[in-house]
């Protein structure tokens, strides 16, 4: 049962994920424009088959680029939970930084995998995506 993750794609909010992943239901965390020209940058989208979506439920994290789902453990055949925390961590240099506080988004996914474990400790958690 694969379940696709697409990092670093170029989507809006606009985008009609139907038309090419009917049989997936989609959670998406949208590419921004950070500079007047070029392409949008660092969406992340995750689709889940929908035959499995009653066993997955989106957590919110408060992070750009990010997706988090919960698998529930009835789908993993396991005692837990898995949180799958999906994101996209820009380059140290890159113009998602400009307006920012912090340079790197590393710390931030840090904290968010150890807000993950304050709330929701009794689960595994699997990162991944796209870092640079």
């Amino acid at each position: 049962m694969a379940q696709p993750l697409m990092s670093e794609t170029f989507t809006s909010l606009q985008f009609d994920f139907s038309i090419h992943f009917s049989s997936f239901d989609v959670f998406h965390a949208p590419a921004t424009k950070l500079s007047y020209e070029g392409r949008r940058s660092d969406g992340v989208i995750l689709l889940v088959r929908k035959t499995v979506l009653g066993f997955v439920t989106r957590v919110n994290v408060d992070l750009d680029n990010t997706v988090c789902v919960r698998i529930g453990w009835e789908l993993t055949g396991d005692t837990q939970d898995l949180m799958l925390l999906c994101s996209y961590v820009p380059p140290a240099k890159s113009p998602y930084y400009k307006d920012k506080l912090c340079k790197c988004n590393i710390p931030l996914l840090e904290q968010i995998v150890l807000d993950v474990l304050d709330t929701d400790g009794d689960c595994h958690i699997l990162v991944c995506g796209d870092a640079k």
